[in-house]
């Protein structure tokens, strides 16, 4: 043993049980958040978060981040890659860095997901949901950082967690 760290295995293609492992810890979040915002009466605002999360993941994200990504060079025009399979590629390749304004639309995009429903959850007094999503919220942070952003190709991310010594290289 030299004391080198072996490079980290990289998401270099898409493969299902990661998708899977991604749906799944997102769903231990959107789950029970969507049932208190049934059960506090806003049934309507549960319904506009689905949608809203559907258009964020599937066209704002490809759009300003997925964009800088290995994976959304390949041919095709559909982003298959390790988090997402299906979105169409609605802008062109930047194999640049992302841009602080796009940084900005990125958080922008990642508060109004995860952190829509918690002021309904509290106005609508639905204590047990709130603390089951908030749980699945860090769980799903969690999840996403040990799994799939230490892995990522998309070095120029803000969320990347893979070794600056392995980008580098």
């Amino acid at each position: 043993m030299t004391g080198v760290q072996s490079s980290p295995k990289l998401h270099d293609c898409f493969r299902f049980r990661d998708w899977l492992r991604f749906l799944a810890s997102f769903l231990v979040f959107f789950v029970p958040a969507f049932w208190g915002l049934k059960a506090g009466g806003f049934g309507n605002f549960a319904a506009a978060w689905v949608v809203g999360s559907g258009l964020i993941f599937g066209f704002w994200f490809p759009a300003v981040l997925c964009r800088h990504c290995p994976h959304y060079a390949r041919k095709g025009i559909m982003i298959i890659c390790p988090s997402t399979i299906g979105p169409i590629k609605i802008r062109r390749y930047d194999p640049g860095p992302v841009s602080a304004i796009e940084k900005i639309q990125m958080a922008v995009g990642l508060i109004l997901i995860l952190g829509f429903p918690f002021p309904f959850l509290a106005i609508g007094r639905q204590w047990l949901f709130l603390v089951l999503s908030l749980g699945g919220l860090f769980f799903f942070i969690f999840s996403e950082q040990k799994f799939s952003c230490s892995k990522c190709l998309n070095f120029s991310c803000p969320l990347n967690r893979v070794p600056g010594e392995f980008r580098r290289r």
